[in-house]
């Protein structure tokens, strides 16, 4: 996800350094890889594993940690173009 969003950023800020339509585009960007993001988590979150063994447990837990973590950046990433 967050790859994505980078190179989505990268891409918008090449093609238009320095425009107003890159801070609206960035801004557009970051809304949908954050939107796609809480949609992978809900799926995530809905998925059961009651009777499921550790090992699919911890590998849920350890796949919101990383689109947590990836949902940070993406407000890194989008805070340092905007402002």
């Amino acid at each position: 996800m967050w790859a994505a969003h980078f190179f989505a950023l990268y891409f918008i800020v090449s093609l238009f350094p320095g425009q107003p339509m890159a801070v609206w585009l960035v801004l557009a960007a970051t809304l949908a890889a954050l939107s796609a993001a809480a949609w992978i988590v809900r799926a995530m979150l809905r998925r059961q594993t009651d009777g499921r063994d550790d090992l699919a447990k911890w590998l849920r837990s350890l796949g919101l940690l990383g689109l947590g973590l990836s949902a940070v950046a993406i407000v890194y990433q989008a805070l340092i173009i905007l402002f």
